[in-house]
């Protein structure tokens, strides 16, 4: 007996085959649909509903053309599975190796490298025919060092690729170095001294990529310099500013969100716009109240 997924699979393919060049069928078109015609007729919409959610973040994906190459990669990714009870192993390893493809093509895309797929299908057919034993953790060990220092150098091309792109992005703005990763121009000035380590200070934030997109990081209303937790260069883009005062700095979604960038849906390298208005700042009331008084505020 054929497996549900074998026909789910064989039923969306004769629906995507007989669209054609029409752009697709209706459920409608389909005369006395059956329960499977209908449900396949829904789950093809709720895949194409996920594809164009996806067109929204990533603009490359909305042309014409795009879409009819996904639509061609299901067609030959669904025509790769065999319908026969004697094909499970088969269609196991289709399975294993459409993953692997994909991630070799990721990963060449992350770190920069080239891999040879011979390489890969040499090493799994010793592996399966050789016979002898395979010390896994040992070549898990192996796999996961050689791993950490590709992620080094990538990481190190990016900081590089992002001080480029940083720099060109502040003389665009025409704003001024506080430090490698933080650029700053002031755009409302404020009064009194500057908020400084372990003052709880009221703030307004925004962020937003280089091109001006908003990127959905919802603004602290309260912080305090120094806390755990709070990205050294925003303690730096704070400690810049008095009450009332406004400014934009330019840094990098590295420097503010670390290794949660891309959660964030941004590269590391990626430079990112913040717009911060201190709107009060409350002394740190554990200091000594002298030397508070005789505090300096930081030159321009």
């Amino acid at each position: 007996m054929k497996s549900i997924f074998s026909t789910l699979f064989a039923s969306a393919l004769v629906i995507l085959s007989s669209c054609g060049q029409n752009k697709g069928a209706d459920l409608s078109d389909i005369s006395n649909p059956t329960a499977g015609d209908s449900m396949m007729y829904y789950f093809g919409q709720v895949r194409a509903h996920e594809y164009l959610e996806d067109a929204n973040a990533d603009t490359t994906l909305r042309s014409q053309e795009q879409r009819e190459k996904y639509l061609e990669g299901i067609r030959k990714g669904m025509a790769a599975i065999r319908d026969d009870k004697d094909e499970d192993t088969y269609n196991r390893g289709v399975r294993v190796g459409t993953r692997m493809a994909y991630n070799i093509l990721e990963f060449e895309k992350v770190y920069g490298i080239e891999l040879d797929e011979e390489v890969l299908l040499a090493s799994i057919e010793k592996g399966l025919f050789s016979g002898g034993d395979i010390p896994e953790l040992d070549y898990q060990k192996k796999f996961y060092a050689i791993l950490g220092e590709l992620k080094l150098r990538a990481r190190a091309k990016d900081r590089e690729k992002s001080q480029i792109s940083l720099i060109e992005e502040a003389r665009e703005r025409n704003l001024s170095k506080l430090y490698d990763n933080l650029y700053y121009r002031v755009t409302r000035k404020g009064t009194g001294p500057y908020a400084h380590h372990g003052d709880a200070i009221y703030v307004a934030v925004s962020y937003q990529r280089a091109n001006g997109e908003d990127i959905g990081m919802p603004s602290p209303e309260m912080v305090t310099l120094g806390a755990p937790g709070v990205p050294e260069v925003l303690n730096r883009a704070y400690s810049r500013l008095t009450k009332g005062s406004s400014a934009i700095f330019a840094t990098t979604a590295d420097a503010v969100f670390a290794s949660r960038s891309e959660i964030m849906g941004m590269k590391p390298s990626e430079v990112m716009i913040m717009t911060i208005t201190l709107n009060d700042i409350v002394s740190n009331l554990d200091e000594d109240p002298v030397a508070n008084a005789d505090s300096v505020s930081m030159p321009d």
